[in-house]
């Protein structure tokens, strides 16, 4: 194997495992922003629910969205704490199952008790992890060949220097006492 192949082969046995760090860092951080987003717009979404069923002067079932799936519902429970939920709800309007954030929380107000329920359709946020990804990968991609291109066109001119002196060692012979003439090079 080839001085210059050689190091190119380690340069990628270091590099390749680090950019696949890179980039699996890259899409988890992606993807908990997206999903801390989610989660920020179903609270707010919440938080107007609860100013709705302030301003309602019957009790009744609140539509929320107009696929009905955000919605205050009245009950008879009163419990505690919020649940975030991911689930695959049967979209009509798409004609396919999509990917949904749900936050379901009670509320109460005048005696009544509330059952909150926030969705959100979490289809775009796939598509742009995906974007993103294939965006990233086709840069990283690019990146590393150029590397390896650059890497390749620097190690044969860097190298040249040296193996000429090799050639020039090579061919030299002890019988004819001739003085090798080697060439100038900043490399020490």
């Amino acid at each position: 194997m080839k001085l210059i192949t050689k190091t190119i082969f380690y340069y990628l046995l270091v590099s390749l495992p680090l950019i696949a760090i890179a980039a699996f860092l890259g899409y988890t951080l992606i993807k908990k922003e997206i999903s801390d987003s989610t989660n920020e717009y179903l609270l707010k979404e919440g938080y107007n629910a609860e100013k709705l069923i302030k301003n309602q002067k019957t009790v009744g079932v609140i539509y929320l969205s107009t696929d009905s799936l955000s919605k205050a519902i009245p009950v008879s429970i009163d419990q505690k704490g919020m649940v975030f939920a991911d689930s695959i709800i049967y979209d009509q309007f798409e004609a396919e199952e999509l990917n949904y954030r749900i936050l379901k929380y009670h509320f109460k107000h005048l005696d009544q008790n509330y059952l909150i329920v926030v969705t959100k359709s979490t289809l775009e946020d796939d598509d742009l992890i995906e974007s993103l990804v294939k965006a990233c990968g086709l840069i990283v991609a690019l990146l590393t060949l150029a590397f390896f291109v650059l890497s390749w066109i620097l190690s044969i001119s860097l190298w040249r220097p040296f193996y000429n002196t090799i050639e020039k060692l090579s061919n030299y012979e002890i019988r004819n006492h001739r003085k090798i003439k080697f060439g100038k090079s900043n490399i020490k």
